[in-house]
Parts: C-alpha cells; structure tokens; sequence
C-alpha cells in the first residue's frame, strides 16, 4: 500500500500515524519517524552501555586478559604494573602455569630473586618437566648467590633439553662464581658446541683461560667473541686485561680505550687504562684514569677504590719528586 501526493509515490512507514491527518501526511511522517529515531538511538545507547559493562565484568574475570595486559606492560619495562596484571590472571586461574613463569621472570628484571624462586617453585610443581622452569629457577638462585642450587637447576634443565647452548652458558658463569674454572670452560665449550656464534660465551671461556695463564688461548677467544660481536666493552677490557699481563702495553691501552669509547662508565676499564698508562710511564694521565675510576658511581668493590686511592696519592708524591728534582738540578 503507498501514500499519493503529487506524483510522488512512498511506502507507508508504520509510525506514520497523526491525529487528524489522513494517512502517509508527510508532517505527521516526518515528526513520527524523528521521534522513532530517538527511541532507536536510546536503545541502541542503553545496550551498548549494557555491552560495556559485561565486557569490563568479562575481562575483571579473564585470565588471559590480565596476562596479556602482563606481557604489555612488561615490554613497556613497567615492571610494577606487569607483576600486578600477573597476579590478578593468577587470582583469577591460580593453575595459570605462564603467568608464575612471566611473573617470575619480571621479578628476576627487578632483581627480586626470593619472589621469582617461589614462582617458578609453583610453576614446576604444575608442570613437573618444565625446562624453562628450571632454567629461571636457576637463573634466579644464581641472582641471589646461591649457585648449588643453581647448578641443580641446570643440571635438570640440561636433561629436559641437552642442545640449548644458553643452560650450559648460565651453568659455566654459576661454575666461575665458585671458582671451578675447568669445569666452566667445559661447559662454555658445551655452548659454543650448540651455538657457534654465542660471543658471551667466547669472551667468558677467554677470561678462563686467562686466569688459567693460557694467554693465547684466551686471546684467541676474544677474537673470535669481538668478530661476532665488535661493539662488546667487556671483550675489549678482557683482551685489553690479557695483553697488559703479556707486557702488551701499547695494545692494551688501545683495547682500554676503545671499552670505554663503547662503555664510558665501565668503571674497571678506566682502572686497566690508569695501570697500563702507570707501567709506560704516562704518569699524568694515569692520575686521571684512576680519579675517573675513584669517581665511578656505578663502583661495588670498595677496596678496588682504596687501592685506586693510594695509586693516586703514590704517584702524585712520585710525580712531586720529579718535579722538585729538576728543580733542584736547574
């Protein structure tokens, strides 16, 4: 059925009904269906504000939510904000095997080693055979000092899965801490083994066998780590530690230059370039390298300051005498 006016020709709408104006008026359609709108748009508001709130119900009690919320905050390094997200997944689903495991492992960034050691506890008792629960569990008994259990860990880790060169690596580094150096060049050889371009694993197996006294070997791993690896302070300072116990002089000022080039406070690399600048008589310069290491806020050792400390006051005496000798002799 259609409404005339004119020529022109148009459905009925079904809210074009007016008092006293004949039916399809289009003042009558006109006010009808605008007042039709508002009633549709209101609805419409009312369910999306319904939809709303179920969804902020449905997301306050989803796990996979909170968790992923984790992982977001975690790589914007709001480390704070990623523990609590962790948290409230696992309130949520208390068997949330990933979420013990995040929340660990954003622990171990914060340098919260106990709370990490416990969450990767829960982790394994979930999942008895879990390789990367070991593997973060030890990780975080070597943070807190306590490299037994460390090597405990890695031992299972390295049986869940004996071709991940990074257990063997984090094992050989837990070995060195007790002072078992051949054990921690086989296990950095174990490394290299399953990962041939690991240049952590180079420069430590060289700072073995330097303190073994096999000078070339561990210059041979410090080369091959800086080929891998040219921007790596730590490689420099080491070969630059290696040459100076050579009497390399020249080549290990050049490698104590170029860590701290790379490194500008990588305190222990000012103190190798105040001791080489010292043994070739650059005695000067060698006075600002030691300050330099003396004023390194980022320094742990305090006696590694006060030996640094007495250098100072050796060789400004030293450098005083000088001075007052040719003084004396003009």
């Amino acid at each position: 059925m259609f409404c005339s006016h004119g020529d022109t020709r148009r459905p009925l709408g079904f809210l074009c009904i007016g008092r006293n104006r004949p039916l399809g008026s289009p003042s009558v359609c006109s006010r009808e269906q605008s007042r039709g709108h508002r009633l549709i748009r209101v609805f419409c508001g009312s369910v999306a504000v319904a939809f709303c709130i179920l969804a902020s119900g449905c997301q306050e009690n989803n796990a996979q939510f909170h968790y992923s919320e984790g992982r977001r905050w975690e790589t914007e390094h709001e480390y704070g904000k990623a523990i609590a997200s962790y948290s409230r997944a696992i309130a949520v689903e208390p068997e949330y095997f990933r979420a013990y495991l995040k929340r660990a492992d954003t622990y171990l960034e914060m340098g919260m080693a106990e709370h990490a050691v416990a969450d990767c506890s829960n982790a394994i008792r979930l999942r008895p055979a879990s390789f990367s629960g070991y593997l973060l569990r030890g990780a975080a008994y070597r943070q807190s000092g306590e490299f037994q259990k460390a090597i405990a860990d890695y031992d299972r880790a390295v049986e869940l899965n004996p071709r991940y060169a990074k257990t063997y690596y984090n094992r050989g580094n837990s070995y060195v801490e007790l002072g078992l150096t051949d054990l921690a060049i086989e296990d950095y050889t174990k490394a290299l083994s399953a990962d041939p371009k690991h240049a952590s694993a180079y420069c430590n197996r060289g700072i073995c066998f330097k303190t073994l006294g096999q000078h070339d070997r561990a210059l041979s791993d410090f080369e091959r780590a800086l080929a891998l690896n040219h921007d790596d302070a730590k490689s420099y300072y080491s070969r630059g530690c290696t040459l100076r116990e050579m009497g390399r002089y020249a080549e290990a000022l050049s490698d104590s230059d170029k860590a701290i080039a790379l490194a500008p406070d990588f305190a222990i690399a000012h103190l190798l370039r105040a001791r080489v600048l010292e043994e070739l008589g650059r005695f000067s310069e060698a006075i600002d390298s030691y300050e330099r290491f003396v004023d390194n806020e980022e320094l742990t050792e305090r006696c590694e300051v006060e030996y640094a400390q007495a250098d100072i006051r050796r060789l400004e005496e030293m450098l005083e005498n000088v001075v007052s000798a040719n003084a004396s002799g003009n």
